[in-house]
């Protein structure tokens, strides 16, 4: 017999993360943000290869991506203490779906140069270094307690399948319609995650912002992982991740 500390994990299961709205929503806006990821890395990189023949421009585009990880990540965690979290994500879809409309145009007439992907790839990277902080700390607080392991679990899940999706959805897009095509694609996916991000309901246990000192806030983040073991390996084994294997 089940004892009363298991029963409402087994009762609960993923249909009935989905029953509630800000979970389903941020699942599908972060999907939106992964599965665009990589067709644009996938769309980019070829398109960047095909003009200079140089895996060295390949990188660099890559590493404008990288970049807002380490500049900016620290900050966004910041901001979203002192901001509603809906707020930020829609603002970050909007930001790059104008981004990659405009990306598209350039594309469409012939004015695209190294130097716009690179700008589109940064842009692109501080919308993926904003999505613990923001969205997976606001997909946190849509479900019990002792359903946030399961739940980011499956968004987890659902980042590495489009890990595959995307570059299929990206090489298909460049090959039949070029460029222009997965900046429009993207574009559009934007919007679909501007809009959902609009419509979140706040979370039952909503923290109201607190305004603070963004360099205080920073300090005392840097304070903290000084004094955790544990975050200090976790902080090495992703700055290593991140340098040598993307």
């Amino acid at each position: 017999m089940a004892s009363p500390d298991h029963a409402p994990r087994d009762r609960l299961g993923l249909l009935r993360l989905f029953a509630l709205p800000g979970y389903r929503g941020t699942w599908i806006a972060g999907s939106i943000v992964s599965g665009v990821r990589w067709l644009e890395i996938l769309a980019a990189s070829v398109f960047v290869f095909q003009i200079t023949a140089s895996p060295f421009a390949v990188s660099m585009v890559m590493l404008a991506r990288l970049m807002p990880n380490a500049a900016l990540g620290g900050l966004i965690g910041s901001l979203a203490t002192m901001f509603r979290r809906e707020t930020l994500m829609a603002i970050g879809f909007i930001s790059l779906g104008l981004t990659r409309f405009v990306l598209a145009g350039l594309v469409i007439f012939n004015a695209i140069e190294i130097w716009h992907v690179m700008v589109g790839m940064f842009i692109t990277g501080i919308l993926d270094c904003s999505e613990y902080p923001i969205r997976r700390s606001l997909q946190g607080d849509y479900v019990p307690p002792d359903q946030v392991q399961r739940a980011l679990a499956f968004d987890q899940f659902s980042n590495v399948f489009t890990m595959m999706a995307g570059p299929i959805a990206g090489g298909l897009l460049l090959d039949y319609i070029g460029l222009h095509g997965a900046y429009l694609v993207g574009a559009s996916l934007n919007a679909v995650g501007a809009t959902i991000a609009l419509r979140l309901p706040p979370p039952s246990n909503n923290r109201p912002p607190v305004r603070t000192s963004i360099v205080s806030n920073i300090r005392d983040g840097f304070r903290y992982i000084r004094s955790q073991h544990f975050l200090i390996g976790v902080l090495a084994v992703t700055v290593i991740f991140n340098v040598f294997v993307w």
